[in-house]
């Protein structure tokens, strides 16, 4: 369906497999995806926050969270993000990337 630009259904059906498998990631990535795809971000929000809360060292999901933050204009708590991912692998270049575009520009956002 995320394949196709079938996005609110995508959506609809990866919501589904995470209500009842909250850890597969494979969902929560397509989830993402279609939700950033889709521009509405916000649906991705809850379940991306529900995973990286329990699983609070994966880097990957942490820095899918700080995008949909960022796109949702909580640059604070994208920041925050990027730094807790930093503080797992200072090497993870898009978090550093990220962290100081978001530090150079957060006074046009405010």
């Amino acid at each position: 369906l995320a394949a196709r630009n079938k996005h609110e259904e995508a959506l609809d059906h990866f919501k589904s497999v995470m209500d009842a498998e909250p850890d597969n990631v494979e969902a929560l990535f397509y989830l993402y995806r279609s939700a950033m795809e889709s521009d509405n971000p916000l649906k991705a929000l809850d379940p991306l926050e529900k995973y990286v809360l329990s699983h609070p060292n994966d880097k990957e999901f942490l820095y899918h969270f700080c995008g949909v933050l960022w796109k949702l204009g909580e640059l604070t708590r994208a920041m925050e993000v990027c730094e807790q991912i930093l503080e797992i692998d200072p090497e993870y270049s898009a978090a550093r990337e990220a962290y100081e575009h978001m530090r150079n520009t957060i006074a046009e956002h405010v």
